[in-house]
C-alpha cells in the first residue's frame, strides 16, 4: 500500500513524483474557486479524486504505449526477415530471383498499411457525417426511378453551361409518379410551362388543378409560410427531391431537383387591366394594406408586383375576389432590433401603371400606419369597403384595426409602440407597476403599526422628529 497513489495522500510527501499526484488546482483552472473554499476534509475529498484521475490516465497511457510498441516490434521483425533474405539473394549472385524478390514490394506495403492506419483514425469522423448527409437525400428519392421525363430542349433564347442541363428542360414534360399522392401514371400525364426564372420553373398538370415548382434549391420556406398564413398564402401540398430524366443525343440524362406541388390560382393581371378605375383604386389599396399588415409583423416581402399577386373567388356576400400570394419563397422574417420594411419596389411600380394618381396617398398611409396603425387601419377600410370583409377574414383586421400580433410570433414580436400588441403589453405593465407600487405602501403602513406596538417611544420619538424637521424646512 505504501507505492499506492491513495496511501500518499495521506502522509508527507517527499520528491516531485508524488508531490504531482498531490498538487492541488491552480488558481486561473476552472476549480481554484472551488479549492479555495472547501473546507479541509473536501479538499482531502478532492485530492483523491484527482489522484484517481491521473492514475487511470497513466495506466491507459501505458497500455497503449506497450500495444504500439508491441505492433512496432513485429513490423520491424519482418521488415528485418524480409531484408535478410533480399541480402542473401545478392550474396548468392541470383541476379534473376534478386529481380523477383518481393520483399521491397512488402516494405512498401509495411509502410502504405502503416500510413493508412494512421489517417484511419482522422477520416472516420467525416465519413460519419457524410454517410448522415447522404442518407436522407437519397431515400427521398429512392420510391421510384424518376418522376418526370422529356426530351432536353431548350425552353430559353440564351440556354446557359453553368446551369447544366436545368436550361434544357422542355417545355412539355411527362408525369410519372405523384409523390404527393404517392400514384403512378401510366401513360405520363403532361405537363406544360408556364413560366420560368433564373432558378425555377413553374408548370401545370392537365385536367388538375395543381402547380409542379422545380428549383435549384430547397422550397420547404414557402410549404412554411403556407402553414402559417393560409388565407394569403396559397396551399402548398408536398416539398421534397424529384428526378427529372432527359433524352439527349448522348444519351440519357437524370438530374436531381427540388420539387413543389401547389394549388393553382389565377394571376390578377388580367383581373385588374379590365376593371373599371374605382375597382382598380379598391384593389390597390386592399393589396397595400395586406401588405403593411405583413410588414408590421416583421416580414421581409419579395416579389410584391404582378407576377406575384393572384385571385381567389370571393363568397357569396362580396362578390370581389380574394387576393392571395403564390410566390413566397424568398420571404423572411427579420429581426426584433432591425426596423419594418416598406420598400416594395415592385408593387409601387405596378400601381403607377394601374391608378398613378392615387400612389401618393397610398404612400402616406404605410407612413401614418409606421406611427398610428389604428388610424392607417381606418382610412384603409374606407377606400376598400368592398374588401374589408376579406381583410376580416384573413385576419389582416379586427374590429377595425390591425389584428393582434399571430401566436406564431408572439414570442419575438417585432413592432413596438406602433403596434395594437406592443400598446396593451404597456398597459399591463403599467398595471403591474401600479399594483406593486400599492402593495409596498401597505406593507410599510403594517410595519410602522407592528414598531409602534412593540416600541411605542421610539416611534413617537421619530414623529416628533420628523415635525422639528418640516419646521425647519418652513422657516
Amino acid at each position: 500500500m505504501r507505492g499506492c497513489g491513495l496511501y500518499s495522500l495521506g502522509r508527507k510527501q517527499r520528491g516531485p513524483a508524488r508531490q504531482a499526484h498531490t498538487k492541488p488546482p491552480e488558481p486561473g483552472n476552472g476549480r481554484g474557486r472551488l479549492w479555495s473554499r472547501a473546507s479541509r476534509p473536501r479538499r482531502f475529498i478532492l485530492l483523491l479524486e484527482l489522484a484517481r484521475r491521473r492514475s487511470h490516465e497513466k495506466k491507459n497511457k501505458q497500455r497503449k504505449r506497450q500495444k504500439d510498441h508491441d505492433g512496432a516490434f513485429q513490423r520491424r521483425l519482418l521488415v528485418t526477415a524480409h531484408q535478410f533474405q533480399h541480402s542473401a539473394c545478392s550474396i548468392r549472385g541470383k541476379r534473376k530471383e534478386q529481380d523477383n524478390c518481393d520483399c521491397r514490394d512488402r516494405e512498401q506495403s509495411e509502410a502504405h498499411k502503416e500510413k493508412e492506419r494512421k489517417s484511419e483514425g482522422r477520416k472516420r469522423k467525416s465519413r460519419l457525417q457524410y454517410r448522415r448527409r447522404s442518407r436522407h437525400r437519397a431515400e427521398e428519392a429512392a420510391n421510384v426511378a424518376f418522376h418526370f421525363a422529356g426530351v432536353a430542349k431548350a425552353h430559353r433564347s440564351n440556354p446557359k453551361q453553368a446551369k447544366g442541363w436545368f436550361h434544357w428542360i422542355p417545355a412539355m414534360m411527362g408525369l410519372h409518379f405523384d409523390p404527393s399522392t404517392n400514384t403512378a401514371f401510366n401513360p405520363p400525364r403532361e405537363m406544360h410551362m408556364l413560366d420560368f426564372g433564373r432558378e425555377r420553373l413553374t408548370f401545370s398538370v392537365a385536367d388538375t388543378s395543381i402547380v409542379v415548382k422545380l428549383c435549384l434549391r430547397d422550397q420547404a420556406n414557402e410549404k412554411l409560410w403556407a402553414n402559417q398564413l393560409p388565407e394569403l398564402v396559397a396551399e402548398v401540398y408536398w416539398t421534397g427531391q424529384v428526378t427529372v430524366r432527359l433524352s439527349t443525343t448522348h444519351g440519357l440524362e437524370e438530374l436531381t431537383l427540388y420539387g413543389l406541388w401547389q394549388r393553382r390560382v389565377e394571376t390578377a393581371k388580367e383581373w385588374v387591366e379590365n376593371s373599371s378605375p374605382q375597382m382598380q383604386k379598391s384593389f390597390m389599396t386592399y393589396t397595400c394594406a395586406v401588405l403593411t399588415f405583413l410588414a408590421l409583423q416583421g416580414i421581409h416581402l419579395r416579389d410584391t408586383g404582378r407576377s406575384n399577386l393572384g385571385l381567389v373567388p370571393g363568397t357569396k356576400e362580396s362578390g370581389v375576389p380574394r387576393l392571395i400570394f403564390y410566390d413566397a419563397l424568398d420571404w423572411s422574417r427579420r429581426s426584433r432590433d432591425k426596423r419594418q420594411d416598406f420598400r416594395w419596389s415592385q408593387y409601387w411600380n405596378y400601381a403607377k401603371a394601374i391608378v398613378p394618381n392615387v400612389v401618393e396617398s397610398l404612400r402616406l398611409q404605410v407612413s401614418e400606419a409606421r406611427r398610428d396603425p389604428a388610424k392607417a387601419a381606418k382610412e384603409f377600410t374606407d377606400r376598400c369597403q368592398e374588401y374589408a370583409g376579406h381583410l376580416e377574414d384573413a385576419g389582416v383586421l379586427r374590429q377595425g384595426a390591425f389584428a393582434v400580433v399571430p401566436s406564431w410570433l408572439a414570442k419575438s414580436c417585432p413592432c413596438k409602440a406602433s403596434c395594437k400588441h406592443a400598446i396593451e403589453i404597456s398597459k399591463l405593465k403599467t398595471a403591474r407597476r401600479f399594483a406593486s407600487l400599492v402593495l409596498k405602501f401597505v406593507s410599510f403602513i403594517l410595519k410602522l403599526f407592528l414598531w409602534s406596538a412593540v416600541f411605542p417611544c421610539s416611534v413617537q420619538r421619530l414623529f416628533e422628529f420628523r415635525s422639528c424637521l418640516f419646521h425647519f424646512l418652513c422657516l
